[in-house]
Formats: structure tokens, sequence, C-alpha cells
């Protein structure tokens, strides 16, 4: 965790949160005098393994399958059309009109595509408004699922 902490000290908190953060589980406390047990939940720690399991998973959620959803993202709004800016036109994509039939000019680039990271009625206003999706290589993604493979398999205490 002081290595990811150094590299990126946002992510290790976040990690350390949800490892911190324990497991809920459900017992049944012991037999009184009562003719029915009750049941209930409480948080427990993880044990070692499970907390590096979690920590993995955390991991490779980060570093594979968020930058596989921006990638899809980005693909699925390439193939989104937008009618040139022209103020005085209004333009309908599903016009059937002949005069007013445009050849999109969009289709098929690459769009720049942000999240607002805070609504118009949230009070507390974050560092940041927006968030920038970029494009991930995927061998830069390849190179992070190998990385993680081999952590998982340091994590893996089964006798073999």
């Amino acid at each position: 965790m002081e290595q990811l902490k150094g590299k990126d000290s946002n992510l290790a908190d976040q990690i350390q949160a949800v490892v911190d953060a324990g497991k809920d589980i459900e017992e049944t406390e012991p037999f009184l005098d009562r003719k029915k047990r009750r049941r209930y939940r409480k948080t427990v720690p993880f044990t070692f393994e499970e907390a590096l399991r979690v920590a993995a998973d955390a991991l490779s959620s980060y570093f594979i399958e968020q930058p596989l959803c921006t990638n899809s993202c980005l693909d699925n709004m390439r193939e989104a059309a937008f009618a040139p800016a022209s103020p005085n036109v209004s333009v309908w994509i599903t016009s059937k009109e002949p005069e007013i039939a445009f050849e999109p000019e969009s289709k098929g680039r690459e769009k720049t595509v942000s999240i607002e990271l805070h609504t118009e009625t949230q009070i507390s206003q974050p560092n940041r408004g927006t968030f920038l999706l970029a494009r991930i290589l995927p061998t830069t993604i390849e190179a992070q699922r190998e990385n993680l493979r081999g952590l998982h398999a340091l994590f893996d205490f089964r006798d073999q």
C-alpha cells in the first residue's frame, strides 16, 4: 500500500477504505431461554487473504475494467452523429425532407467525452467539475492484465 500511496494516494486511500470496511456476516445468537433464536448481521474484519483479494480486485477494476468501459463509451460515441453548428437552422436527424438532409460531419470521428462530477443541486463543490475520458491503448490494458495475473499468483496461498 505504501508503494501505491507514493504513486496515487487517492487510489490507495480508496482501496484502504474498502479493506478497512470489512465484511458483513450473519450470526445466530446462542440458545437462551427463548423459543426462537435471533439472527443478526455484523461487520467483521477481512482475513489477510481476503484483504489481499479485495485489494487485487479493486486494482483490477481501476486498471482494467474502467479503461475497458471508457474505451467502449468512446467507441459508441464515435458513431454518434451531430448536425453542423448553425445558429439559424434547426436540423432533425430523423427528417426525411430533402431540403434539410445533411451529412453528419462528426460521424466516425473520436469525440471528447467528459463526465460531470457534481450536479446542480449538490451544495458542496468538489475540486474538479468534470472528468475528461481519455482512450487507453489496448496494449496498456493487456500489460495491466499481465501485472495483475502476477499479483494474483503471489496471493494464491493454496498448497501447490
